[in-house]
């Protein structure tokens, strides 16, 4: 049981009272942890993630499934005077759709969080710029919730013993070969799928996923990487 610091009770939008504990608490950690199952991710919009053995992770993307319910309540909103009971109604109703929606994604990213601490010994991600990612994408990295869901990936490994990481985020994991470490200098943002004279063809996320496990293993001294041993070249796609 924990040191509470500091108790901080507060009102949201939705007119529910809660009560924000400060504790302070040791947890005891692993001494060591395995570095035998080790992911490599990479973020994209059309897949959440893709693992350095080319397995995709999807998101159920809720303000998409939520738009039209947001929407309406936006509408009926709108179509009242400020101020008025009604008003107060539309606004509290507003605040518990948007409140489900952050609990829907949140409850999400725990679950994920959890399972990927179960099947691996150490996660590298790469280093975000979501401000950047925002102005080209929109509404929709805000969907997604990349930001969040680093923090509590970070948080639930840390608990319970896993290794964190991420790589630098100007390396290019897009625009280079996994293999060779050959550069796709005219790889734009359409091409989804890259090919190089090496023999590698694959989807661009999965060469991605692929880079980022092999600098942040190396990096972090996590294993000594060998391409040759680590990676098979995935089959080229007719």
């Amino acid at each position: 049981m924990g040191k509470i610091k500091t108790v901080t009770v507060k009102r949201d939008k939705t007119g529910k009272l809660w009560l924000c504990f400060s504790v302070e608490e040791t947890v005891a950690l692993k001494s060591q942890t395995s570095s035998g199952q080790i992911g490599g991710f990479d973020f994209g919009l059309t897949h959440f993630l893709t693992t350095e053995t080319g397995q995709h992770i999807e998101s159920p993307q809720f303000y998409r499934q939520m738009h039209q319910q947001l929407a309406h309540l936006h509408r009926n909103l709108s179509k009242k005077r400020k101020g008025s009971n009604n008003w107060y109604r539309a606004k509290r109703a507003l605040a518990r759709a948007y409140q489900r929606l952050d609990n829907l994604r949140t409850n999400h990213h725990w679950q994920l969080a959890h399972d990927l601490c179960n099947q691996y010994d150490a996660l590298i991600f790469e280093t975000l710029n979501i401000k950047a990612m925002q102005k080209l994408w929109g509404r929709k990295v805000s969907d997604l919730g990349f930001s969040n869901f680093l923090k509590i990936v970070e948080h639930v490994a840390t608990k319970r013993g896993v290794v964190f990481q991420q790589i630098d985020q100007w390396i290019a994991t897009s625009k280079t070969c996994s293999h060779c470490d050959a550069r796709f200098e005219k790889l734009t943002l359409a091409d989804r799928w890259v090919t190089c004279h090496c023999g590698l063809s694959c989807d661009r996320d999965h060469n991605a996923a692929r880079n980022i496990h092999k600098v942040g293993t190396s990096t972090f001294g996590l294993v000594d990487v060998r391409q040759d041993e680590v990676y098979a070249l995935p089959a080229i796609r007719v």
